[in-house]
């Protein structure tokens, strides 16, 4: 079965990721919570506070101050959001007119 995660980065706007999913229902949800929730369950990764700065941050200006250290401290999971999130600003800047790519 395919999952669709759909990640709120503004108001009205998400990110969306879609993978194969062989688990069970309830994992797919629980998957799902985790990937919203900053807060992971083992503990690992930013606390909520830094990465909700760290998600404004790129959102709103496509870089980060400190970005390697901060990926480095990273989960799997925002790590993975956090890609998902570049590759989607890859595709947008490649639909732009070139005056405005710059």
């Amino acid at each position: 079965m395919k999952v669709t995660y759909h990640i709120p980065t503004e108001q009205y706007g998400y990110v969306e990721i879609e993978k194969e999913w062989n688990g069970s229902d309830e994992d797919a949800i629980e998957g799902y919570k985790a990937l919203r929730s900053p807060e992971l369950p083992s503990g690992e990764g930013l606390d909520q506070k830094t990465w909700n700065r760290v998600l404004e941050e790129y959102l709103n200006t496509g870089s980060l101050v400190d970005g390697t250290n901060l990926y480095e401290q990273m989960s799997t999971i925002q790590k993975t959001v956090m890609q998902e999130i570049k590759k989607c600003f890859k595709r947008m800047k490649a639909h732009l007119p070139e005056e405005i790519k710059e």
